[in-house]
């Protein structure tokens, strides 16, 4: 009779259980599609002022150039600079709120060539800045290839970055 009262008390308890395990995924599932939403609106939102802005600075630059100076046209390229920069971390929140809606693949995955692949993308960003990259091979991981491209992305990102006002920099990746 206790054994039947345990064994009772159990069953209830992981019913219980499963029910808040159930209803927990569900709200889970409904803050992920709530940013998912988010991250759209927000891109969308703000894309067209980030045209406008581009766009009169072209206008500036084309029109009004001479006129301008070298202080005033460096303003602007600056202004441009910082709207493509945003424009940027617009492709990179939907890119984020797009990875969260696929399913993980285990994978092996060498680092070494992401890192590689990673820092001569940034060379071609700003051919003219000097720095060396000293990559470690036989990095092999298990883990989801597009996410870890992403991590090790931003991590070069934030090195070249951060060393962008040094005349020579040094990023290793290891």
């Amino acid at each position: 009779s206790e054994k039947k009262q345990a064994d009772e008390e159990i069953r209830k308890l992981n019913d219980e259980l499963d029910k808040r395990v159930a209803e927990r995924t569900a709200q889970l599932e409904a803050a992920i599609r709530e940013q998912e939403a988010f991250s759209y609106s927000v891109s969308h939102d703000l894309r067209s002022p980030l045209r406008h802005i581009n766009c009169y600075a072209a206008i500036l630059m084309e029109e009004c150039g001479a006129g301008i100076g070298t202080e005033g046209q460096e303003y602007l390229e600056r202004i441009c600079k910082a709207s493509n920069k945003m424009g940027k971390l617009i492709d990179d929140l939907l890119e984020l709120a797009r990875m969260s809606r696929l399913p993980l693949t285990e994978e092996r995955v060498d680092l070494g060539r992401l890192a590689t692949i990673s820092s001569l993308m940034l060379r071609q960003t700003d051919k003219s800045r000097q720095v060396e990259f000293n990559i470690s091979d036989q990095m092999h991981v298990m883990g989801d290839k597009t996410l870890l491209r992403l991590v090790v992305e931003n991590l070069l990102n934030n090195a070249w970055k951060y060393t962008s006002h040094r005349p020579t920099a040094k990023i290793e990746f290891g």
